[in-house]
């Protein structure tokens, strides 16, 4: 909700309008935080090219979603397909890790006892 006030203070009024992109960008960077701690710990237990074997169809599914959505909708499309891609990234690895480590997937939203 402050994007609109922070982007005009450091950038200045001609990039007022980029607050809307940062907000269409949240919700997959927002899903990234997951992404990060999971590599992290895949990277620390020497399972590093996870995220290699992840990202390949997520680069091709942003490079499509690209192509769509750009000429409707220009930097929003841009924004959009980057945050569908992201989500996608964090999905595929919290599948893989709740798999890897013998629990449910929704444990990663919510606390179950064991």
């Amino acid at each position: 909700m402050i994007a609109p006030i922070v982007i005009t203070l450091l950038f200045g009024i001609d990039f007022k309008e980029s607050a809307l992109i940062l907000l269409y960008l949240l919700p997959g960077l927002v899903f990234m935080v997951y992404f990060k701690v999971i590599n992290s710990d895949f990277a620390g237990d020497g399972k590093p090219q996870i995220a290699l074997y992840v990202m390949i169809p997520v680069t091709l599914l942003n490079i499509a979603l690209n192509f769509i959505l750009i000429p409707q909708n220009g930097a929003i499309g841009a924004a959009v397909a980057s945050s569908l891609s992201y989500i996608f990234a964090s999905l595929i690895f919290m599948c893989h890790y709740s798999k890897s480590n013998k629990f449910s997937f929704f444990e990663f939203f919510c606390k179950f006892k064991r």
